[in-house]
């Protein structure tokens, strides 16, 4: 454990107390040799190992990746740098993402398979979408290749699966797509739509971020009867511009033009000129109340026409009316009918990805619902017994929770991922030996199962056998060399057993793996300040709350490390804001306050704090000492 200033403990990771948002950084940090963005072949979470970087959009960049755990490539969406540092953009993306995941697997929606933490960061893996011989990916991508070409029976087949997914997506849960565009239409081979990014405008809705910011990743921001509100230029509906909130009769707006860009082979939206030289929102919204949208000669004209009514209640009111006149218009022109039959029963895979997505996001009741259903569909696969185990864990029944790990054995003795998760539990019950045993039925079973070989480390450290834990991270890196949690407990181990140089060497590995693997970090930031390098660890301090600003153990530290570089006036204010904000170990932060206080000679306020601390624990020997101490120096 760090020793705080005069000998006081500050709070380690072990001990986290509430989280909160902290201030502003009091540090100014210059030349870290760490970022946020991930490169090719870093891995996300362990798991997902870059491909490429897809793009990036107006709220998120979209990385391809491979699926460690089944080799699939898919597309894994987070936040832009520009917004990971506001908590209510993250926790609405948070919900956002909840809802789309929610929608399950649709013929005509992208699958939002799973949500994931990493990093301090809220990711979203999706099915990858290959782009077709020619390069092309979204429906914005088709109308710039092909222009006016595009046949009125193609153009008829995306525009009915839009309307199927759509309809799908409000059956279940969505209220308002708001940002409907070309963009985010994508193309399976050309032929099969996939609807994207539900509820990411929702998110960005709530950013402070200032408009000129806002615009230059494309989109539009204004005020409207004392709100905010953000989409794309050119497919926000009228109504919107008046303050009224977005519904189903917006999102066909938007449609509207989507449609007529479609019909005219235009790579821009109907009144595009008008729209980017209006000044503000009533402007605006004078254009589109007030204008006709320009006529095409298609055969999809009075579909677009009644799509783009200024007032909604004049438009179709749901996208099966949509979907029923493109068809009619279809039918009547001569070409051959069509329709689809779209299954939405939800699969047995779709309900595994929606239970692990509704216990990252916390949602345990939930996803307890998915397992059982799961379950129904296929009694006898022995992983979703594995997974229910882990929820019922995670909610404390943790009888049931090893009776589900045992019903997987029993379906299969061989199966590694439940000797793995059945030593996982025992471990974190203090069953030690029991739990060593699992760990070597897993690695009986899979050599190469690199968990396995660290949770059988971490047991060997709790019993103090450090040479046998050594070997066993050493055989975890054999595995995999890049492996940043065999190679932060290797780091850890290390720094045990006071050898600080390889430590910080097992740490540095860590951080050249995954640059914000957190525990590395804060690992090589406790090691630096034993080692009095305080102006390196105030730099991976503010990396590591640029990570994450809620990181109450890291605020509490960089203050410490802020007395120790006797910037006590800078201490002392994150001390006050984290006693206005935290609800736990109130003692240490009034004492280490206390301390501070102490260090400026001011007596009576360090008497104080030290007499807070104790009326919350009486016996906390720190404040009691200290407070003694500093009596002394005020009855000089």
């Amino acid at each position: 454990m760090i020793e705080g200033l005069l000998g006081v403990p500050i709070i380690t990771l072990e001990s986290l107390g509430k989280r909160v948002s902290s201030p502003e950084p009091t540090t100014k940090v210059q030349n870290v040799p760490l970022d946020l963005a991930y490169r090719q072949g870093e891995r996300i979470g362990g798991r997902y190992t870059v491909v490429d970087v897809l793009g990036k959009g107006g709220f998120g960049v979209v990385y391809r990746v491979r699926d460690r755990e089944d080799n699939r490539e898919l597309a894994l969406k987070t936040f832009r740098d520009e917004f990971i540092l506001d908590p209510r953009v993250r926790s609405q993306f948070r919900q956002e993402a909840l809802t789309w995941v929610a929608l399950g697997r649709h013929s005509f929606i992208l699958q939002a398979e799973a949500v994931h933490e990493f990093d301090g960061r809220l990711f979203v893996a999706m099915d990858y979408i290959a782009p077709d011989e020619n390069g092309l990916i979204t429906l914005q991508d088709h109308i710039e290749h092909y222009g006016p070409n595009l046949t009125d029976r193609m153009i008829g087949i995306w525009a009915v699966e839009f309307c199927h997914g759509m309809t799908h997506a409000y059956a279940n849960g969505i209220k308002a797509h708001r940002d409907i565009k070309p963009a985010n239409i994508l193309l399976e081979s050309g032929i099969f739509v996939k609807i994207s990014d539900f509820g990411i405008a929702a998110s960005l809705q709530i950013s402070d971020l200032p408009a000129q910011l806002l615009s230059s990743f494309g989109l539009t921001t204004f005020r409207a009867q004392g709100k905010t509100l953000i989409g794309t230029l050119g497919y926000i509906a009228p109504e919107i511009y008046a303050g009224q909130s977005a519904d189903i009769r917006s999102d066909i707006y938007s449609f509207g033009a989507v449609l007529w860009q479609l019909c005219a082979g235009s790579p821009r939206p109907p009144f595009w000129e008008w729209l980017r030289r209006a000044p503000d929102a009533p402007t605006t919204y004078s254009i589109l109340s007030g204008s006709k949208i320009p006529q095409v000669e298609r055969v999809f004209w009075s579909v677009i026409a009644r799509c783009s009514e200024p007032a909604p209640n004049a438009r179709f009111q749901n996208f099966d009316e949509v979907r029923h006149a493109i068809k009619q218009a279809l039918d009547q022109s001569g070409d051959d009918k069509f329709d689809f039959v779209v299954n939405t029963a939800p699969t047995f895979a779709q309900l595994v990805n929606q239970g692990a997505s509704l216990r990252t996001l916390g949602r345990l009741d939930e996803a307890l619902e998915c397992y059982e259903a799961a379950i129904k569909l296929d009694p006898k696969k022995p992983a979703v017994w594995v997974n229910k185990g882990n929820v019922l864990s995670s909610i404390g029944k943790l009888t049931e929770s090893m009776q589900a790990y045992e019903h997987a054995l029993q379906l299969d003795p061989k199966f590694d991922a439940a000797w793995l998760n059945k030593g996982i539990q025992l471990q974190k019950t203090g069953k030690l030996p029991e739990a060593i045993e699992c760990y070597d039925n897993t690695i009986r079973l899979n050599p190469l199962q690199s968990v396995a070989w660290n949770r059988k480390g971490g047991s060997l450290v709790a019993q103090n056998k450090i040479e046998p834990a050594i070997e066993c991270y050493k055989k975890a890196l054999e595995i995999n060399p890049f492996d940043e949690v065999a190679c932060t407990n290797l780091a850890e181990v290390f720094r045990r057993i006071g050898d600080d140089a390889k430590a910080l060497t097992f740490y540095d590995r860590a951080i050249s793996a995954n640059s914000k693997y957190k525990k590395a970090l804060i690992g090589k930031t406790e090691t630096l300040i034993d080692l009095s390098r305080l102006d390196e660890a105030l730099q991976l301090l503010d990396f590591v709350l640029t990570i994450d600003q809620e990181d109450f153990a890291a605020l509490n530290m960089k203050a410490i490390v802020l007395c120790r570089t006797k910037r006590y006036r800078e201490s002392i204010q994150l001390f006050d804001f984290l006693l206005a904000n935290s609800g736990t170990d109130l003692e240490v932060l009034w004492t280490n306050k206390g301390n501070a206080l102490a260090e400026l000679e001011d007596w009576k306020g360090s008497l104080e704090c030290f007499d807070r601390a104790l009326a919350i624990n009486p016996t906390y020997r720190s404040a009691v000492s200290q407070r003694s101490w500093v009596a002394k120096q005020l009855d000089r």
